[in-house]
């Protein structure tokens, strides 16, 4: 995946992604601030900023969702992760200097023109938007999940987008939110599509080259909370169906250890996939890898045939587990393995949205917009030894079992 990568003297990095055949540019800004930066009475204060940040600016008298639509814009949004919040746009690549342009007056232009009246709506969206998650089976599932695996005080502790500090939050400390972290020393600019790295780089440097450059957010260290033993919790009223959640702590996103790990878990997976379908356990069986900067998750989901199943499907899935520890892949499972890590990749990779997000992780996570490549690499070059070795070291020991079941059972 080619790119240009530069660095205005205030800061701002710029990664400039070119696809002559795109017929349209993608325009991707990621600020190093989330909910994990919330000092104490500023919980969920990024997510009710990222609401904030679609209001008038002084260059604009009207919301940014509304300009956004009038110049036909589509696949609009922003979003607030663990480690960072971003805002994307994509458009004609004729409308490039006007998503610059936006992002900028975001950037710099917006503080002083906003009003308790946008304060409120903001609040007001947060509080609808948490209702409405909180009747989604999976985002629940990840809340209880976060709750039991990660010790209290971590950042991944709790995903609670709608705490108490939203509801108390003043136009004031809003403000002070948006000075100290939406600064350029503290953003990464993604432009992907059908673009000329020169004009972009132009483009970028008259249009952000004057903002104040700001203070950066310093580079984080793994902080993984790794389990020891085994702890099991069974967990009432959740889900609607019976359902076994296994996970284990490990490396964050683009380690060597997280790729082996995302490869060993496949094949353990499918493992207790052939077992548990064929003895009719269970209905549904997944894997999945939870990456993030200062640590990672890997965990196997099984929708169980009833309450009952589930110590059942536990004691299969420890099993294979230790079966592959001692044994690890054989040369056909690790083939298969890589291909659907490989796909999963080659999905992301299809759009313009998809690399712009690798670049820009890449680049806030490592300083380093290849790191895709740099893991695909492993991928393709790892063994089974290499494999087996990370599931001895991260999934031997430390996992959580959580047990969901539809009500109170006997």
């Amino acid at each position: 995946m080619p790119f240009e990568r530069f660095v205005l003297p205030n800061g701002l990095t710029l990664i400039v992604h070119e696809d002559d055949e795109a017929g349209e540019v993608h325009v991707r800004m990621f600020y190093r601030v989330a909910e994990r930066d919330a000092g104490p009475g500023q919980r969920g204060h990024a997510h009710l900023f990222e609401h904030l940040a679609f209001s008038r600016t002084e260059g604009l008298d009207r919301s940014v969702w509304s300009f956004l639509e009038a110049i036909a814009a589509s696949d609009y949004d922003a979003n607030s992760q663990f480690d960072y919040t971003t805002y994307y746009a994509t458009a004609d690549a004729q409308a490039l200097d006007t998503l610059l342009w936006l992002e900028a007056q975001r950037m710099a232009h917006l503080a002083g023109v906003l009003t308790e009246g946008d304060l409120r709506r903001s609040q007001a969206e947060v509080r609808r938007e948490a209702e409405r998650l909180a009747q989604v089976p999976d985002v629940r599932l990840l809340m209880h999940t976060l709750a039991r695996t990660y010790p209290p005080g971590h950042p991944y502790a709790a995903l609670d987008i709608a705490p108490d500090d939203v509801g108390r939050a003043t136009l004031a400390e809003a403000r002070r939110f948006y000075e100290r972290h939406y600064q350029p020393a503290n953003a990464v600019l993604v432009v992907a599509g059908a673009v000329d790295v020169a004009a972009v780089r132009a483009a970028v440097e008259a249009r952000f080259g004057a903002i104040a450059g700001g203070v950066p957010r310093a580079a984080a260290q793994p902080l993984i909370a790794r389990g020891t033993g085994t702890r099991r919790e069974r967990i009432e009223g959740v889900l609607r169906d019976p359902h076994l959640r296994i996970v284990w702590n490990t490396p964050g996103w683009g380690t060597p250890e997280a790729d082996h790990l995302a490869l060993a878990i496949s094949v353990i997976a499918e493992r207790a996939r052939a077992r548990l379908l064929a003895d009719t356990l269970a209905l549904q069986v997944d894997e999945a890898t939870e990456l993030r900067e200062l640590g990672g998750q890997v965990m196997i989901d099984i929708t169980a045939a009833s309450p009952s199943r589930l110590a059942a499907i536990a004691g299969v899935v420890e099993e294979e587990v230790a079966r592959f520890v001692s044994t690890g892949p054989t040369a056909a499972e690790l083939e298969e393995a890589r291909a659907v890590y490989r796909s999963r990749i080659d999905q992301e990779l299809a759009t313009l949205a998809g690399k712009a997000v690798l670049l820009g992780i890449g680049e806030l996570l490592y300083g380093d917009p290849a790191r895709i490549d740099a893991m695909l690499r492993r991928a393709a070059d790892v063994t089974a030894e290499d494999v087996r070795r990370a599931a001895r070291e991260w999934l031997a020991d430390g996992a959580f079992v959580l047990e969901f079941v539809p009500e109170a059972t006997a």
